[in-house]
Order: structure tokens, then C-alpha cells, then sequence
């Protein structure tokens, strides 16, 4: 295999890299003209064109009774044009809309447009960011010198024969320098007399051939993963690596991905050329005006392929002599740039092209025509396109290393406007550079966070065993992380603008610490030379969604915000407190009345058993006297407690309807889970907080106001419970993780850890700090990091902290309960029993004792498990399950909606309120004719106070449904018992 990439090797006349000839399994990626290659191209059956794969049914049946009507760009100009064609040897049908260059494509009319060729709107846009260069000559001396290519540069040795590099020794630019794209450097000393620089240009080969094909399976990965995802990629009039790497893929039948393409028809690099004019004419000639009729029955135009000819192409020298093996240049300023088919024509490989032109008014007439003598600014001018990709769908970026002093600057205003990209990792200059970069930030998410982050921390940092992420990445010091970014990939051929520098490093820790979800979720790491690339897919679909989650982060942070919901949690905590005060009162009350009744019908019964009990009579010898007496008169103990027991129940049955425990418990458990509800759907952006952040802090502070209201009207005093105008309420919860386990504890029963499992989680973390690692260790871990309570909530984030919680919450309560209700059945049906076995055995006098137990455990039984909130809880238990495996069968395009969030939400709290009022039977009507229940739920009417103070309020607040305090004390009215949604 060594000698047949020597033999491979010779590099073409005027190249002084000559590697693209040594590959023989090249892959033939650009149709007619390319020589052919090891990788045969299919036939027309297995390259069927995308646009008739995943096509919307459901559009093609909307539109079917208007097939005929035009998409129209109504600005005054032509409609829209459109035309079906084909290149002669290139596969598939390709579709052509010709929008003229004053009219911006509106969603409107992008829907129409997809609509018609009955494709749906894409979820996400792919775009490609970085050089030109030729596939097979990516590697620079710099990058095979780094430390993550040096075990391919050694594999590439060895298979050449050539002697390993001494233990030891790293192999420095010096030692790989030759070459593609860095010129010749010098080879170790005496190597070049030995082997001759010819093998060591086949060393430098090897490695780019290996990373031509790491790369291009991981660029296959990304584009399976971009089909699963409805992701279509995006092409400029400015082309990258990622668009051949791209096509060498399709072409291999290894993926398939819907391609955008984008050019302007009087672009100056096309109309330089006699072909292009000529082949854009003829598309623009052969259109008609779009239609859904239009597109079904046109007939493709061919066009020739005498463009991407190199023996018919003369405009480049480079290309006429090379074809497709070879190009030297990377950019645009490069002189061998002008004239090659990549710069003369948009993207031949793309499904739809999106074709600006000029129009000019024609003399005489008042209709308007294409004008072939104007030529944009600049060559390859995309300010001449009026495309706003963020109307069609949110853009994605895949960056490639390359040399282009653009690159640094569009990829720090990616991450700037945290919009999604990917970086693919060992390739030349920036991309390298980020990827270093990211690895640091990375590590602060990471299991062993600590001693990860520990060689970058600054020397004034005082890092705990058990720090945040937020803690890690504040004591990161950039210098330290530029001299790793130095270590791994030298910088020193690099202009002054491609370099990182310590001040745009700054920055982006600064933002890795403002929005650390974005980073998380919105940049991938792609390494080609990873083993297993396979798992990156679940990575890169979390990051083709990402955008359904952006922006939280910048309302969470608020500070008025964040004072609203921790002032909500806190008076939420606040009544969970009182109301377990109150149930262990009730519950106490209620015990111990029904036990002085118990004891009470015991002793009635046994002094009327001592009452008819025949006389004693007591001799005593040494007196000679004889004493004659009944039972009950030496009982005169049992006389004084039959006085005083009944006057006690009767004491305590006022003192309870006095207290109210009962009814303040069921105002405080229904006042509790209304503010849960309210809180979580102000978290998730659900109506009615589905408004600006204004309007939404507006409607959650009435309705927590009306929440406190309502607890006042009831007896219960304001200040037992804190509020938001009381700030040290909120300032008791700035540890993350406290609150968040009180939460756990008081909504879904989760016991914080004990003091001593707290003690050896911080120990552990400590020694994981310090580089220790056991196996055993993950059991003794704290677990995942604490989410913020008061942040804005994903889908993802709302199951996994509410969803699933309170899912197994109901599970845990209808087992606890079914076993207490069971037990408490057994004692009522017992006690029956031995009632009629005391009748049996003429113990009729005893019967009452067993019925005041029988009927002890009946009212036990009613009020600590009621059967009616067993009902409830299975129906809730069952259609949290029900959306359990909704969300499970889910993919993550349909997870990730805003309407699925929304509905999630809303039958999530729909059903945990109507069990609460359930629970509490609640004993208050909404007195609004306006009013409804839905589901179990109070929704207001039109006339609702709440709403018109703040705008439309669904949220069923305590005020809307509660009658005034005066109206309450004369005729309180019963809320029926809710039925809950499936």
C-alpha cells in the first residue's frame, strides 16, 4: 500500500503540492469533465432528486384547488418566475425561481413558494463558513504539527518505512513541513539524503488523504443528521469546503439533504464568462410564472455541461489542465481565483435556486425586462442578493478551516448572537483555534468539572470541591487558556487578524457565563479524527434545535424578573409551610374527637354492664361482718369521666369549627398549587404569559397578588407569608440548590440529602478536584448541577423537573394510600365482624363498642383517603403517563415546538390543580356569569378584574373565583368536583 501511494504521488506540472494527484480513489464529485475515479457514480434511479422525497401531502392537498394561482411578489414587477431543469451528466431534477433584485423574499411568500413544490418549510439552514480549499489539501505543516494529528503524521511514517520519531521528541513543524499547502520546509537532518523529499511529500499526502475521508464522514453525519431534521443546507455565491465535501458524500449515496442555493443572474463573475451568460439566459428564457400547476407539468430544460468541462472550459488555466483534481487557490484574492467554473456559475449541485436579477423598463412599452448589461458591484456579490435568510428559517454555521481573515470575525458574531454552529476541530487556523477554546469552556460542564478546569485557573482563584459550572468558569484565566490555545496549534505563520487574542477570549468566557445554555445547546465540537463519530448525531440534533430554546437565557437574567418568581417561590414555600401546620392540626382534631367519642361508648356501655352486674358480698372473720354492694358504686370514677369526656368533644367540635383547620387547609393546598400553576406557566411562556416580558410580569405579579388576597379574606394574616415587597425573601434564596431541594421536598415529597451524605459528597468532590478518581465514586456524586429556579424553561427542562417529578409523586401517593385506604377497610370490616360475633354470643350489650370503631375507621378512611381522590389521582397519574409516552414516541423536532411546550404545560398544570381542588374540596364558586370550567379548571370570563387591569388573564387566580368577603359569609357555594382532561 506504501508503494502504491509513492507511485501515486507525483504531483502535476506547476504544483508545488501535488497532492490531489495522489489520491486514486478520489471520489468523482463534480459530474462531466472529472476524471473517473475508484467510487463509481449511480444511476439515475439511485440519485432521485430530493424535491420529490418528504414531500407535505397535506400541502399538495391544500393547494389543489388553487393549482393555478400565481405566486406574486406584488411589488409592481414581474411575478415570479420559475423553471425546471437538468445538467447534462449531473443527476436529479433541479428547481429556478427568478425574483427580481428590489423584492425581499417575505415568509409569506416563501411558504408559497415551498408550498407549490409541495416541500414543507425547513426547521433550520445550513451554511458552510471557510475557504475554498481543495479537499485533498487541508493539512498545513502547523496543523500535522499539532498534537492531535501527530499519531496520524507517525501511522503515516511508518507506513512508509521511514523510522518512528525518538520517545520523547515531538514532531515539530520542521519535522513535517512539505507539502500541499505550506511549501517546503526542512525535513529532519539526513532524512532528505536518505529517503529524498519525495517520501517526505508523501507523508504530508497520506495525512490529507486521511483527513479527506474522516472529514467526509463526518460531514455525511452532519448532513443524515440534517435530513432527519429538516434542515436544508445553504450555498452563497461564495462557496466552501463543506459544499464538495458535501457532494463527494451524495454522491457516494452515503446521505441525503435538501440544498438551497443562492446567486444574482447579472452577478460580475458570472457574466465574464460567454457559457454562463449564454446557460443563464436560456433558464430565464424558459420561464413562466410560478404556479403549483406550473411546477407539477414542466418540463426540465437541459442545459450542457460544457461549463464544468475542463476540455471545453478555457477561462481558467489551472482547471483546463486539472480539471477538478487540483486548485491552488483558497480565496478570492488568489490569481488563479478568476475564470474557474466554482466562481462562474451558483452551486450546479444545489435542488433550488433562489436567481436575483436587475430589471430595466423596455423602451416604448411599460413592461419590464431582464437587463443583461448590468453587473453587480463586486464579484460574487451576495449585499446584491435581498435574501434575509432569518425570514426563510434560522441559520446554522459549519466552519472549516481555511485561510480567510473573514472567518475570525463571522464566527465571533455567531457567538455573539448566540445563533447555532458547528466547528469542525483539526483543521487549519481559526476553526483550530475556537476548538481549543471551547475545549476549556467545555470542561466546566463536565462530570470532573473541577480537576479539569484546575490547570487553567487563575492564581488567585479559590475554587470549593462542590463549585458551580458559573464558579468554574469565573476563576478560568484567559491568559492561561491562550498559552494552551498557542501549545496546541502554532500561530506563528498566521496573519494578525486570524489570531485569537487575549481580549476576544475574554469575551467569550464573558458570554460562556451570561448565556451558558446557548453554549451548551448552540455550539458542537466536531472532531473528524474521532473514533466514533457516530455519536456526535444525538449532539448535532440538540444543536439543529436550538433555536427553539434561544432567548431564555436574556429573560431569565433579568433582575425584575428573577425578583418576581423567587418572591413567587418564596411565598409558595411560605404556604406549604402553614399548610402542614394546618393538616397536622385538622388531622390531631379530628383524631382526637373521634377518640373521646370511641372512649366515651365504651365506658357508657361497660357502666351499664357493671349496672346489671347481680350484688357482692365481702365476709370479714376478724369483724364478723358481712358487706353487701353493687359494682357501680365503687365506680365512681367512670361516672366523673362520662361527665367530663362528651362536654370535652363537644368542647373540641367548637373549638375545631371555631379554628376553621379543615377549611384554612383547603384555601392554603388549592392557594398553593394555583401559585405552582401560575409559576410554571410564567417559566414556560404559556397563556396567559405568552405576551412581551412586560405585559407577562404585569399578569404574574396580579395574579400572585390576587393568590395573597385571597388567603387574607380567608383569616389567614399577610404577614406569615413573604411576598415580593418584602426583598429579603428573595435574597434567603440565592443558593440555587437550596431552594431547588426545598422545592423537591414540599411539591413532590424528595427528601434533601442528610448531613452526613452532604459531608462526603463535598469530600469526594474534593479529591475529584484534585485528579482522584474511583469507580465507586459516582454513587457518592452530587448529580447533575441545579438548574435555576427562577430561569426560563425548555420542554425539556419543564419534563424533567415538573413532569416526571409529579408523575412519580402520584405513583408514590396511590400506592401509600391504597395500602393505608386497605388497612383502614380491614379495621371497619373487622369491627363489624365483632359486633356480630358479640350479638352471636349474647353479648348483644357490647355491639355499640364495635360500631363506634366501625364507624371511627369509616371517618378516617373519608378524611385521609377519600375515594373520590383516589379517583382523581389515578386519572392524573394516567394522563401524566399518557404524555410521558407522547413525549418519549416524540422526535426532538416535534419535543422542542412551541406548541408542544405549550400543551405540555397546560395539561400538566390542568391536571395537578384539578387534584388539588380534589384534595382540598374546595368550598368557593366563581360568582362571574362569565366564568367556566374546563377540565376542572375555573377559566375567567370577559369581565374577569384581573384581566382587565392587566390585559387577557386565563390563569385561574383565587380572585377571580372567590366572592367578596361580605358575599362569602352569607351564602358560601360548593365547586363541583373537576373531571380531569386525558
Amino acid at each position: 500500500a506504501a508503494n502504491a501511494l509513492v507511485n501515486a504521488a507525483a504531483p502535476p506540472n506547476n504544483c508545488a503540492a501535488g497532492a490531489a494527484k495522489s489520491q486514486a480513489a478520489m471520489v468523482n464529485f463534480f459530474g462531466s469533465g472529472s476524471r473517473s475515479g475508484l467510487v463509481k457514480r449511480g444511476d439515475a434511479k439511485a440519485h432521485t432528486p430530493l424535491v420529490d422525497r418528504g414531500i407535505d401531502e397535506s400541502a399538495r392537498e391544500s393547494t389543489t384547488a388553487s393549482s393555478t394561482a400565481q405566486v406574486s411578489s406584488n411589488t409592481g414587477s414581474a411575478d415570479l418566475k420559475y423553471t425546471k431543469f437538468k445538467i447534462a451528466g449531473m443527476p436529479g431534477e433541479k428547481h429556478a425561481v427568478f425574483v427580481p433584485d428590489t423584492f425581499t423574499l417575505t415568509v409569506p411568500v416563501l411558504t408559497q413558494i415551498c408550498t407549490a413544490m409541495g416541500k414543507r418549510m425547513p426547521s433550520m439552514l445550513l451554511s458552510g463558513v471557510g475557504s475554498v480549499c481543495h479537499p485533498a489539501r487541508l493539512t498545513t505543516p502547523e496543523l500535522r504539527a499539532c498534537p492531535a494529528l501527530q499519531q496520524l503524521v507517525a501511522e503515516a511514517r511508518s507506513s512508509l518505512g521511514l523510522p518512528e520519531i525518538p520517545e520523547g521528541r515531538e514532531l515539530d513543524r520542521e519535522a513535517v513541513a512539505c507539502g500541499c499547502c505550506g511549501g517546503g520546509g526542512a525535513v529532519p537532518v539526513g532524512e532528505s539524503e536518505i529517503y529524498g523529499e519525495s517520501l517526505d511529500q508523501t507523508v504530508a499526502e497520506i495525512a490529507n488523504q486521511v483527513l479527506e475521508k474522516k472529514i467526509a464522514s463526518m460531514i455525511s453525519t452532519v448532513a443524515n443528521a440534517a435530513y432527519r431534521s429538516n434542515v436544508w443546507t445553504l450555498s452563497g455565491p461564495k462557496l466552501s469546503s463543506f459544499e464538495i465535501f458535501l457532494q463527494q458524500c451524495i454522491e457516494n449515496e452515503e446521505t441525503s439533504v435538501f440544498r438551497l442555493v443562492l446567486g444574482h443572474v447579472q452577478d460580475r463573475s458570472y457574466m465574464e464568462s460567454d457559457l454562463s451568460r449564454h446557460l443563464l439566459k436560456q433558464l430565464f428564457e424558459s420561464s413562466q410564472v410560478m404556479s403549483a400547476n406550473v411546477v407539477d407539468h414542466f418540463q426540465p430544460v437541459v442545459l450542457p455541461s460544457d461549463l464544468w468541462n475542463k476540455a471545453k472550459s478555457r477561462s481558467n488555466a489551472e482547471f483546463s489542465e486539472h480539471g477538478w483534481d487540483y486548485w491552488s487557490f483558497e480565496n478570492a484574492d488568489h490569481p488563479s481565483f478568476r475564470g474557474h467554473p466554482l466562481t462562474q456559475w451558483p452551486w450546479p449541485h444545489g435542488d433550488l435556486f433562489f436567481l436575483f436579477y436587475r430589471e430595466e423598463k423596455v423602451v416604448g412599452t411599460t413592461t419590464l425586462d431582464v437587463d443583461w448589461e448590468y453587473r453587480t458591484p463586486r464579484r460574487l456579490d451576495m449585499d446584491a442578493i435581498l435574501f434575509t435568510s432569518e425570514n426563510f428559517a434560522p441559520v446554522a454555521q459549519l466552519f472549516i478551516g481555511g485561510r480567510d481573515p473573514l472567518i475570525k470575525r463571522q464566527l465571533l458574531t455567531s457567538v455573539k448572537l448566540a445563533k447555532p454552529l458547528m466547528l469542525l476541530d483539526n483543521t487549519p487556523f481559526v476553526p483550530k483555534q475556537v476548538s481549543l477554546l471551547m475545549e476549556c469552556i467545555s470542561r466546566a460542564w463536565e462530570r470532573n468539572g473541577l480537576a479539569d478546569c484546575r490547570p487553567f485557573f487563575s492564581d488567585k482563584a479559590s475554587v470549593k470541591g462542590s463549585a458551580t459550572s458559573q464558579e468554574l468558569l469565573r476563576a478560568l484565566d484567559p491568559t492561561k487558556i491562550l498559552k494552551h490555545i498557542e501549545l496546541g496549534y502554532d500561530t506563528a505563520a498566521m496573519d494578525v487578524e486570524e489570531k485569537l487574542t487575549l481580549s476576544d477570549i475574554i469575551g467569550l468566557l464573558d458570554l460562556a457565563q451570561r448565556r451558558p445554555q446557548a453554549f451548551r445547546e448552540g455550539v458542537c465540537i466536531l472532531d473528524p479524527l474521532a473514533n466514533d463519530q457516530a455519536s456526535v448525531a444525538p449532539k448535532l440534533m440538540q444543536v439543529f434545535y436550538s433555536h427553539l430554546s434561544s432567548g431564555k437565557e436574556a429573560v431569565s437574567a433579568n433582575a425584575r424578573h428573577r425578583s418576581l418568581v423567587l418572591s413567587a417561590w418564596s411565598l409558595h414555600l411560605g404556604i406549604a409551610r402553614r399548610e402542614r401546620e394546618m393538616l397536622r392540626a385538622a388531622t390531631a382534631s379530628a383524631a382526637t374527637i373521634g377518640a373521646v367519642v370511641l372512649v366515651t361508648t365504651f365506658l357508657a356501655v361497660f357502666m351499664v354492664h357493671l349496672h346489671l352486674q347481680e350484688d357482692i358480698t365481702a365476709y370479714l372473720p376478724q369483724m364478723d361482718i358481712e358487706i353487701i354492694f353493687t359494682p357501680l358504686e365503687t365506680m365512681c370514677f367512670l361516672s366523673i369521666c362520662l361527665l367530663v369526656l362528651p362536654f370535652s368533644a363537644g368542647i373540641l367540635a367548637i373549638l375545631q369549627n371555631y379554628q376553621r383547620h379543615p377549611q384554612k387547609w383547603a384555601n392554603l393546598h388549592l392557594a398553593s398549587s394555583q401559585l405552582v400553576c401560575a409559576i410554571y406557566k410564567f417559566l414556560g411562556s404559556v397563556e396567559p404569559y405568552d405576551s412581551d416580558p412586560f405585559t407577562n410580569q404585569q399578569t404574574f405579579e396580579a395574579a400572585t397578588r390576587d393568590i395573597l388576597d385571597h388567603l387574607v379574606a380567608h383569616g389567614l394574616p399577610e404577614d406569615e407569608f413573604p411576598h415580593e415587597d418584602q426583598p429579603e425573601a428573595v435574597q434567603v434564596w440565592n443558593d440555587a440548590r437550596a431552594l431547588q431541594e426545598q422545592i423537591n421536598y414540599d411539591l413532590y415529597g424528595i427528601a434533601p440529602s442528610g448531613w452526613l451524605c452532604r459531608r462526603v459528597q463535598r469530600r469526594v468532590a474534593l479529591l475529584r478536584g484534585l485528579g482522584i478518581d474511583w469507580p465507586w465514586e459516582s454513587l457518592l456524586a452530587d448529580g447533575q448541577e441545579p438548574r435555576d429556579p427562577a430561569g426560563m424553561l425548555t420542554t425539556e427542562d419543564y419534563v424533567e423537573l415538573r413532569m416526571e417529578p409529579l408523575r412519580k409523586r402520584y405513583g408514590e401517593w396511590l400506592r401509600s394510600n391504597r395500602r393505608m385506604r386497605l388497612l383502614l377497610d380491614i379495621a371497619f370490616a373487622v369491627a363489624l365482624s365483632a359486633g356480630a360475633g358479640l350479638g352471636a354470643c349474647g353479648l348483644s350489650l357490647w355491639i355499640p363498642v364495635a360500631l363506634s370503631v366501625a364507624t371511627m375507621m369509616s371517618g378516617l378512611g373519608n378524611w385521609l383517603v377519600p375515594a373520590e381522590a383516589l379517583t382523581a389521582v389515578n386519572q392524573g397519574f394516567m394522563a401524566l403517563t399518557d404524555l410521558d409516552l407522547q413525549w418519549q414516541g416524540s422526535d426532538i423536532q416535534e419535543n422542542r415546538s412551541e406548541v408542544n411546550k405549550r400543551r405540555i404545560i397546560s395539561a400538566t398544570e390542568n391536571n395537578a390543580l384539578a387534584i388539588a381542588m380534589t384534595l382540598s374540596r374546595a368550598t368557593w364558586f366563581p360568582i362571574d356569569s362569565q366564568a367556566r370550567w374546563e377540565g376542572g379548571i375555573q377559566v375567567p370570563g370577559c369581565k374577569s378584574t384581573s384581566s382587565r387591569a392587566v390585559g387577557t388573564n386565563n390563569t385561574p387566580t383565587f380572585a377571580e373565583s372567590q366572592p367578596s368577603v361580605r358575599e362569602a359569609t352569607v351564602q358560601p357555594m360548593f365547586a363541583p368536583t373537576p373531571v380531569l382532561p386525558r
